[in-house]
């Protein structure tokens, strides 16, 4: 139900994540910045579909006036107060938007606080990635991978299905857990932001794309990820240009790299 006459006031309250500061610093300056400014963006965007029912970013066709932001940022209470009148249209976008960027809030908390743990963690000298391909009656072989990163421990993770390249997926599983693993990732867009290099994409939903700074396969977000279904030969080429040695081995039912950091006279 979207009525215009209850419509009046087209200014969306600025409360929220813009009126708190956040206060953790890392040494990763171009990526906390593009945090920051990233969660800004999608405060923005927001708002604006809570008002409007739609993304400035959407096809004209798709562009109509609706309720749907309201509801989808409301609480069910809120949502029914508006639904019957009790609440003008105004009030109850102003509701949605508060709820919605406490959320963001959060969410950049959680990115800040990630990222300096990710400052704090030692990039290891040597990692191993064993792959193990165990059967399955409905997807075949499986990977099962253990990553075993030098002064943290060993991480764990597994993929099945089909369509996509499960051995990275199940890499990707298993270095979800390591910010030693994560800082490989952001030396590399930290040093290529500083360069002058753009991380920026018309074409990714982020308006982010890692590849150019990182390598590919390491996601479309602030802070890089390792992304799965990629292909193993990016994952590795990525710790290469890091400067890592790789020694593979393979075989029909395991996958084996042993990563060893070059030393600097090499």
């Amino acid at each position: 139900m979207y009525n215009k006459d209850v419509n009046k006031k087209e200014e969306i309250p600025e409360k929220g994540i813009e009126k708190k500061e956040v206060f953790i610093m890392t040494k990763y300056n171009a990526i906390e910045n593009e945090v920051r400014e990233f969660y800004k963006e999608k405060g923005k965007n927001i708002r604006f579909y809570i008002h409007h029912g739609y993304m400035a970013s959407w096809a004209d066709e798709y562009k109509k006036e609706s309720d749907g932001g309201i509801k989808e940022y409301s609480t069910d209470y809120r949502w029914k107060q508006y639904q019957s009148g009790k609440i003008s249209r105004e009030k109850a976008v102003e509701y949605a938007v508060i709820r919605a960027l406490k959320k963001l809030e959060k969410e950049l908390w959680t990115d800040l606080e990630r990222l300096d743990a990710i400052e704090n963690a030692k990039i290891p000298s040597f990692i191993a990635i064993k792959t193990e391909w165990v059967k399955s009656r409905t997807w075949g072989n499986n990977p099962h991978t253990v990553v075993y990163v030098q002064g943290v421990g060993s991480y764990e993770g597994r993929a099945s299905g089909c369509g996509y390249d499960q051995e990275s997926a199940a890499f990707a599983s298993a270095a979800k857990g390591s910010f030693a693993l994560k800082k490989i990732l952001c030396e590399l867009k930290e040093s290529a932001l500083e360069e002058g290099k753009s991380d920026k994409s018309k074409t990714a939903c982020s308006g982010i794309d890692n590849r150019e700074v990182c390598g590919y396969g390491a996601g479309y977000e602030p802070i890089p990820y390792f992304e799965g279904g990629v292909g193993m030969n990016s994952i590795i080429s990525i710790f290469r240009k890091y400067g890592y040695n790789v020694v593979e081995s393979h075989g029909k039912r395991y996958d084996s790299y042993e990563l060893e950091l070059k030393k600097e006279e090499e």
